[in-house]
């Protein structure tokens, strides 16, 4: 009509699913950037970051070089991705095997106990934020994956001993 070329509804889906293969890998290091651990969260920011291209699909087709562009867009979605899960207060990072170390011997010291049993009692984030701790892992590294500032990991760290310096007294028990 008046000029333009119209495209049929399979041709549009087929030119977006073959513009989507070209630059799969650039979405796959987004979602890896922001989520560094395989899991829920990665596959459900990109099935989120396709979304949004497929809303925009028109817009995407008629770009001579996508690429740019859809950078733009995933970055753009996986920080609304990550504010919305904080805001909701879903936003955790995936605890792996290698963070945390084997449990030691505790028949050699019972304060070893004690502090995995105060560990325990925390909540999943502060475990999670003590056992990173307890490995000496670099503030900044929390901060940046954790996606807040290294004032908040020190303030949350702060807090945690806090707290576990109050359950301790609770117990009766030293660490």
């Amino acid at each position: 009509m008046f000029g333009k070329k119209r495209h049929s509804i399979a041709e549009l889906e087929n030119r977006f699913i073959v513009t989507l293969q070209t630059h799969q890998a650039n979405l796959l290091s987004v979602c890896q950037y922001y989520y560094p651990t395989a899991g829920y969260e990665q596959s459900a920011l990109y099935n989120d970051i396709v979304m949004k291209l497929w809303k925009q699909k028109k817009q995407l087709l008629s770009i001579n070089n996508p690429a740019p562009w859809i950078f733009r867009v995933a970055n753009n979605e996986a920080l609304s991705h990550i504010r919305r899960d904080k805001r909701l207060g879903t936003y955790r990072i995936a605890l792996t095997s290698a963070m945390i170390d084997t449990v030691p011997n505790e028949d050699d010291d019972p304060r070893i106990a004690t502090l995995y049993h105060i560990i325990g009692r925390l909540t999943p984030d502060e475990q999670e934020l003590i056992y990173r701790y307890l490995d000496r892992q670099p503030l900044i590294q929390m901060a940046s994956e954790s996606g807040t500032s290294v004032e908040n990991i020190k303030i949350r760290i702060y807090r945690t001993k806090q707290k576990m310096i109050k359950l301790a007294k609770e117990d009766n028990s030293d660490l």
